[in-house]
């Protein structure tokens, strides 16, 4: 699989391209409800670069996600989407933001908003296999996995001063 890190993800101008608007605070409230992180709006380009992508592949299952998933009681969450079909836009949903990644087919490459936000993603493709998805990374550094998993953190990003790894996480 191929990967590719995200330099022009700009959402904005994706709306010109033909992009729905997102419904960002709907959107930011499903996914800190599907996350179990509560995601404010600081998160807001993120949730853009999110919404814009995966509405490439499946819109109106984001659309439907974000009215189904606050008005599930957690307790039924998964079984509501299993049932409504939703269960793989929710793990989509999931997967971008803790990852800061999205698997992007190549038949999409040429869509207008997917060459806006990830460039020309025809040269990431492994010729071994030039039908196999490409990873996109759109946010490393930002990805909620450094958020749930506190005792460590993206591998570029500095942990303190000098030393400070001879103490024992907290």
């Amino acid at each position: 699989m191929a990967v590719l890190a995200g330099v022009s993800a700009l959402p904005g101008p994706a709306l010109a391209l033909g992009a729905e608007p997102a419904p960002i605070d709907a959107f930011l409230r499903t996914s800190s409800l599907l996350s179990g992180i509560m995601l404010d709006k600081s998160y807001s380009q993120m949730a853009e670069t999110i919404w814009s992508i995966l509405s490439v592949k499946g819109g109106e299952q984001l659309r439907r996600l974000t009215v189904l998933v606050p008005e599930t009681p957690e307790a039924q969450l998964d079984l509501m989407l299993k049932r409504t079909g939703l269960a793989a836009a929710a793990q989509a949903v999931l997967s971008a933001w803790y990852s800061g990644a999205v698997t992007i087919d190549p038949k999409l490459f040429d869509h207008p908003i997917v060459r806006h936000l990830c460039g020309d993603l025809h040269g990431a493709v492994d010729p071994r296999a030039p039908h196999a998805p490409v990873t996109w990374v759109f946010a490393y550094d930002e990805a909620l996995t450094w958020r749930a998993c506190s005792f460590t953190k993206p591998s570029a990003a500095c942990g303190g001063a000098f030393g400070y790894w001879q103490d024992a996480p907290v």
